[in-house]
């Protein structure tokens, strides 16, 4: 079972992509799932696939995350927080062909273990919806915020 979350954001790419890829500022704006990312103080250069951040989720939850995929405009992680929380997780950010100032930012998760199992319970559905809903529609708010000024 997978989720999809995506919005459109009345922002260049380059607007998205800085505020997307600036975890340090995570706790002036994101909330939602995913409310921080933590890289090793050690990692220096571009993000590479393999390597392990730390996802602070809803709750307090923090978890480790291996990095799948990376580019300037895509992110995938895979991550398993107490063997409940258990997925793949994608952030694409896709630039507007026709209008340059508008670009559209969407969160796919393919859930996996118990996560997949409580994604098919009605309640729980809708609740983790709404709470993953408002990460891309805070990076949003920020984006447009930023561009405007």
């Amino acid at each position: 079972m997978s989720g999809r979350w995506e919005v459109s954001i009345n922002a260049p790419a380059e607007v998205v992509r800085s505020v997307f890829f600036d975890w340090a500022k995570y706790p002036e704006w994101a909330q939602g799932l995913v409310r921080g990312v933590d890289r090793n103080p050690e990692a220096f250069g571009p993000l590479d696939v393999g390597e392990v951040l730390v996802a602070h989720l809803t709750g307090g939850i923090q978890t480790p995350v291996t990095i799948t995929a990376v580019s300037e405009n895509r992110l995938e992680w895979t991550g398993d927080a107490y063997y409940v929380f258990s997925g793949e997780m994608t952030f694409e950010i896709k630039p507007d062909d026709e209008n340059r100032l508008r670009t559209t930012f969407v969160m796919l998760e393919d859930f996996r273990r118990l996560s997949w199992v409580m994604m098919k319970l009605p309640v729980i559905s809708h609740l983790m919806t709404s709470d993953y809903m408002k990460f891309p529609v805070s990076l949003k708010n920020r984006c447009e915020t930023l561009s405007r000024t």
